[in-house]
Protein backbone atom coordinates (compact mmCIF):
# COMPACT_ATOMS: atom_id res chain seq x y z
CA UNK A 1 0.00 0.00 0.00
CA UNK A 2 1.19 3.46 -0.88
CA UNK A 3 2.96 5.41 1.91
CA UNK A 4 2.35 2.70 4.50
CA UNK A 5 6.06 2.31 5.24
CA UNK A 6 6.28 6.04 5.93
CA UNK A 7 3.31 5.81 8.25
CA UNK A 8 4.97 2.96 10.14
CA UNK A 9 8.33 4.77 10.28
CA UNK A 10 6.75 7.93 11.65
CA UNK A 11 4.48 6.17 14.13
CA UNK A 12 6.76 7.04 17.10
CA UNK A 13 6.44 10.72 16.18
CA UNK A 14 2.69 10.31 15.79
CA UNK A 15 2.44 8.76 19.27
CA UNK A 16 4.67 11.50 20.73
CA UNK A 17 2.48 14.22 19.18
CA UNK A 18 -0.62 12.55 20.60
CA UNK A 19 0.89 12.45 24.09
CA UNK A 20 2.04 16.09 23.93
CA UNK A 21 -1.32 17.39 22.72
CA UNK A 22 -3.20 15.20 25.21
CA UNK A 23 -1.29 16.76 28.10
CA UNK A 24 -2.54 20.20 27.06
CA UNK A 25 -6.20 19.27 27.24
CA UNK A 26 -8.17 19.74 30.47
CA UNK A 27 -10.31 16.97 31.93
CA UNK A 28 -9.97 13.24 31.62
CA UNK A 29 -12.95 12.74 29.34
CA UNK A 30 -11.68 15.34 26.85
CA UNK A 31 -8.26 13.69 26.86
CA UNK A 32 -9.78 10.26 26.26
CA UNK A 33 -12.04 11.59 23.49
CA UNK A 34 -9.00 13.18 21.85
CA UNK A 35 -7.08 9.90 21.94
CA UNK A 36 -10.00 8.06 20.34
CA UNK A 37 -10.28 10.69 17.60
CA UNK A 38 -6.52 10.59 17.12
CA UNK A 39 -6.57 6.81 16.71
CA UNK A 40 -9.35 7.16 14.13
CA UNK A 41 -7.25 9.80 12.38
CA UNK A 42 -4.27 7.43 12.41
CA UNK A 43 -6.32 4.55 11.03
CA UNK A 44 -8.10 6.68 8.42
CA UNK A 45 -5.41 6.42 5.75
CA UNK A 46 -4.96 2.62 5.92
CA UNK A 47 -8.74 2.19 5.81
CA UNK A 48 -8.93 4.48 2.77
CA UNK A 49 -6.21 2.48 1.05
CA UNK A 50 -8.10 -0.75 1.63
CA UNK A 51 -11.34 0.78 0.34
CA UNK A 52 -9.61 2.24 -2.73
CA UNK A 53 -8.75 -1.21 -4.06
CA UNK A 54 -12.33 -2.39 -3.89
CA UNK A 55 -15.60 -1.12 -5.24
CA UNK A 56 -16.21 2.45 -4.02
CA UNK A 57 -19.85 3.41 -4.25
CA UNK A 58 -22.13 5.24 -1.89
CA UNK A 59 -20.89 5.69 1.65
CA UNK A 60 -17.58 3.90 1.04
CA UNK A 61 -16.51 6.64 -1.36
CA UNK A 62 -17.05 9.37 1.25
CA UNK A 63 -15.19 7.31 3.89
CA UNK A 64 -12.33 6.81 1.44
CA UNK A 65 -12.08 10.53 0.67
CA UNK A 66 -12.13 11.41 4.38
CA UNK A 67 -9.49 8.75 5.02
CA UNK A 68 -7.15 10.25 2.45
CA UNK A 69 -7.36 13.60 4.25
CA UNK A 70 -6.17 12.00 7.51
CA UNK A 71 -2.52 11.67 6.46
CA UNK A 72 -1.95 15.42 5.86
CA UNK A 73 -3.69 16.25 9.14
CA UNK A 74 -1.34 13.90 10.98
CA UNK A 75 1.58 15.63 9.30
CA UNK A 76 0.29 19.06 10.34
CA UNK A 77 -0.16 17.94 13.94
CA UNK A 78 3.34 16.45 14.09
CA UNK A 79 4.91 19.56 12.57
CA UNK A 80 2.97 21.85 14.90
CA UNK A 81 4.15 19.89 17.94
CA UNK A 82 7.74 19.94 16.65
CA UNK A 83 7.67 23.71 16.07
CA UNK A 84 6.07 24.34 19.46
CA UNK A 85 8.68 22.19 21.21
CA UNK A 86 11.48 23.99 19.38
CA UNK A 87 10.03 27.40 20.28
CA UNK A 88 9.71 26.40 23.93
CA UNK A 89 13.29 25.12 23.99
CA UNK A 90 14.59 28.34 22.46
CA UNK A 91 12.47 30.70 24.54
CA UNK A 92 12.83 28.97 27.90
CA UNK A 93 16.37 30.24 28.68
CA UNK A 94 15.31 33.74 27.65
CA UNK A 95 12.35 33.72 30.03
CA UNK A 96 14.16 32.22 33.02
CA UNK A 97 17.94 32.58 32.65
CA UNK A 98 18.58 30.81 35.96
CA UNK A 99 17.30 27.56 34.45
CA UNK A 100 19.30 27.53 31.25
CA UNK A 101 20.24 24.33 29.45
CA UNK A 102 23.58 22.59 29.77
CA UNK A 103 24.57 23.87 26.32
CA UNK A 104 24.22 27.46 27.51
CA UNK A 105 26.21 26.61 30.65
CA UNK A 106 29.00 25.12 28.57
CA UNK A 107 29.08 28.16 26.29
CA UNK A 108 29.09 30.49 29.30
CA UNK A 109 32.13 28.73 30.75
CA UNK A 110 34.11 29.30 27.57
Amino acid sequence: MYLMTELVLFSPLIVYACIRVRKLLPGAWIQNAFVICYILLFLGYPIAERLAHGETTGWTRSVMIAGYYCLPYLLYIILSVAVANFAIDVAYPLIDPRKSSSVNDAVGVL
